[in-house]
């Protein structure tokens, strides 16, 4: 059983999860296992995957008989494997060759963290432009490295790589407890508040954006759905923070910093507070 497991839940993914799976599949560090976990799709998907399979004995292919809930798909690739390492990947997502070499490096160098991610180059194919978000700069001091992580986190670092045992009941918590639209960073959340995050610039992860135009859009919401996601969000956190090892000081002033990230990785407060005040 190799150290690292790389799992693949996918619907439909069929236009673009050949070039994900060859992505993978040339990564510099080969030592890992890819589980496809085929949520029953109706496209040339399984035929793909399957292809990967017979040619190359890391990659798997686990088709279900039937489509079930997202979440469901997600939350069983952490107990289907007795992997030290995991990774999730999009099939419509690539990374550096050196992704997984370079993560791997950094979790096994930083015993402590739980979550290693790196730069995120976003690509929005369909608008024919790239934007690159560099990790942030640390402070040795772990507020500060607290606060500038509230405020330059990003939600593609659940895809880098990760410690399965004790990043799982943060996963199964975040879906638990917070609304669909906001589940990465719930899932994060638990771990920047801990010290637990790791960052590396010697490579990067690589989010497409518009190139499958069959690719569900983010669900509206009505003003009161927005002020729910928001308050569970805000009080999950909270109770996070309450949780963590931080000392009294420093939890009161990331909770005093609650709103701003909340209202930065949901829906924008003052927005909102606008639309009540104004009866919209």
């Amino acid at each position: 059983m190799p150290r690292l497991s790389i799992a693949l839940p996918v619907l439909n993914g069929g236009a673009l999860i050949e070039a994900t799976l060859q992505n993978l599949k040339d990564q510099t560090d080969g030592d890992f296992e890819v589980i496809v976990y085929d949520n029953a799709s109706t496209d040339a998907t399984n035929e793909i995957a399957s292809r990967f399979a017979e040619s190359d004995k890391r990659f798997k292919v686990v088709r279900r008989a039937q489509t079930v809930p997202l979440f469901t798909n997600f939350r069983e690739t952490l107990t289907a494997t007795d992997s030290e390492f995991m990774m999730w990947r999009a099939y419509d997502d690539l990374s550096a060759l050196n992704y997984v070499a370079e993560l791997r490096q950094l979790l096994d160098q930083s015993p402590r963290m739980v979550v290693a991610g790196s730069d995120i180059h976003s690509l929005f194919v369909d608008q024919n432009r790239q934007f690159i978000r560099p990790v942030p700069k640390l402070s040795s001091n772990r507020l500060l490295r607290t606060l500038t992580l509230m405020e330059r986190v990003h939600p593609s670092w659940v895809y880098g790589m990760f410690r399965r045992v004790p990043f799982a009941p943060m996963v199964n918590q975040a879906i638990d407890e917070v609304p669909f639209w906001i589940v990465d960073h719930s899932m994060l959340f638990p771990a920047l508040v801990n010290d637990q995050i790791g960052l590396t610039s010697k490579t990067h992860f690589i989010q497409r954006c518009g190139m499958d135009p069959d690719k569900p859009a983010h669900p509206t919401y009505s003003p009161d759905e927005r002020w729910a996601i928001f308050t569970a969000f805000r009080q999950y956190c909270a109770r996070k923070v309450d949780e963590s090892d931080m000392d009294a000081v420093s939890k009161a002033i990331v909770k005093a910093n609650l709103w701003r990230y909340v209202s930065k990785n949901s829906f924008r407060m003052r927005r909102m507070l606008k639309q009540r005040l104004l009866g919209k």
